[in-house]
């Protein structure tokens, strides 16, 4: 079964390619180099731009739509005839499929033709034929691993290795490695990795040259792994000292600094070939809830969110994701809609104000944000209808799945605007190296 699926993918790409790492002599002067400059821009009070430091990632991860504009239209035409080819050659199910980032116990669990849960679905951290089965009735678009799929290195390499062979069309492999507390690799001691503080301690006393290094060297040890997408950099300002769930996690309290922060820590990410996904739209540092709990609420007016939560999100590119919270303005929308079930918020603001042209995603759907006030079937559905391109964690993937299915067949959602965004997604594994094309 999985030489099968091996064979299938071989026939689109070999998947994730790691990028060639720097001499170590040359990292050492680098270093040197970001510690002075960094130093300088501190003491004079400079938050420009970070100096490039790449290791000749595809410039498209720096600018894609500058890149493209720059080249012909004939030139672009051929660039994406693979990508297109691909299209055409998926079913309308791996077209679904492939919106859908999912924890790895849903492919775990032994289902019927119809969907229907058998068995199964202990934590996932090997490989096995139930998984490798689930994926071609179930094809995903990507998987979100947890600590408690995390054992060692050679068990993650081969797991990662194991779930992108039995996808015809390559995965996203995510994982949260922010540095600090929320790091799944990090804090693991099986894991010889540089452990960081806290985002804010790095951009306190490394400046944007250390969080660019510290991005770059996550970014390094996740490939290495066979990670391809990291749920970072927090882009939140950490402007509510009673805020449950931010705290150090952002790189400031101050929102101009913040805005450096994330768009370094974000830069050293897509040198390694790693998707940063910016979180949590619309800025969930001056929240005072936990929206794994209940829907977040920040009171601010839409000039104060201009001003502050928006600024780290004005510094995104169109190579770089987002992350929507569920998070309510009710003094913008008038009334307690989470951000991820608001076409104001996502369309109006993120997509015109912000003008963000990258791929957006919300938060994990099975927080109780949303499973108090959506079914799955309607948070999955309604999350693409505003404007998502990626439905992120799900509370139940095969409903879920079904759902989003149904409303392609009946016209909920035109297969041309599934194509659309299938498309979008398959271009940008194309960027990062995911999707290889012969």
């Amino acid at each position: 079964m999985h030489k099968t699926f091996g064979e299938n993918r071989k026939r689109i790409g070999n998947g994730a390619k790691e990028t060639r790492a720097l001499p170590v002599l040359r990292r050492a002067v680098l270093l040197c180099l970001s510690l002075l400059l960094g130093l300088g821009l501190l003491l004079t009070g400079c938050t420009g731009p970070a100096v490039e430091t790449g290791t000749g990632q595809n410039e498209l991860l720096e600018d894609p739509s500058a890149a493209q504009r720059a080249g012909s239209a004939a030139v672009r035409t051929d660039f994406d005839r693979g990508v297109k080819e691909l299209l055409a050659s998926m079913t309308l199910r791996e077209k679904v499929g492939q919106l859908f980032i999912v924890r790895p116990e849903w492919l775990n669990l032994v289902v019927d033709e119809n969907g229907t849960i058998l068995g199964g679905g202990a934590s996932v951290k090997y490989m096995n034929d139930t998984i490798a089965d689930v994926l071609q009735r179930y094809p995903a678009g990507g998987v979100a691993l947890y600590s408690r799929n995390i054992v060692d290195p050679q068990q993650i390499k081969e797991l990662n290795a194991g779930l992108q062979t039995a996808s015809r069309i390559p995965l996203y492999i995510a994982v949260d490695e922010e540095g600090g507390i929320i790091t799944r690799i990090a804090c693991d001691k099986e894991f010889s990795v540089p452990k960081y503080p806290s985002p804010e301690y790095v951009a306190r006393t490394g400046g944007i040259l250390g969080v660019q290094e510290m991005g770059s060297t996550i970014g390094s040890y996740m490939k290495e792994y066979g990670f391809n997408m990291n749920f970072a950099p927090v882009a939140d300002v950490n402007t509510n000292p009673y805020n449950p769930i931010i705290g150090n996690r952002a790189f400031s309290s101050d929102p101009a600094v913040a805005a450096e922060m994330a768009a370094a820590f974000a830069k050293g990410l897509r040198q390694e070939g790693v998707i940063p996904v910016y979180k949590h739209f619309p800025g969930h540092g001056d929240t005072a809830e936990d929206s794994h709990a209940s829907v977040a609420v920040s009171y601010k007016t839409f000039a104060e969110l201009d001003a502050a939560e928006w600024l780290p999100f004005r510094k995104m590119t169109a190579a770089d994701y987002v992350m929507v919270g569920h998070i309510a303005l009710p003094n913008v929308t008038g009334d307690m809609t989470p951000a991820t079930m608001s076409s104001q918020i996502i369309n109006d603001i993120l997509r015109k104000h912000l003008g963000f042209e990258g791929l957006i995603m919300p938060d994990s759907l099975v927080m109780q944000a949303i499973t108090k006030l959506y079914s799955t079937e309607e948070a999955a559905v309604k999350t693409l209808e505003l404007g998502c391109n990626i439905i992120l964690d799900p509370a139940n993937y095969f409903v879920a799945f079904d759902a989003v299915l149904n409303a392609v067949e009946t016209g909920r959602i035109s297969e041309e605007q599934l194509d659309a965004a299938v498309l979008r997604i398959l271009k940008s594994k194309r960027d990062y190296g995911i999707l290889e094309l012969n």
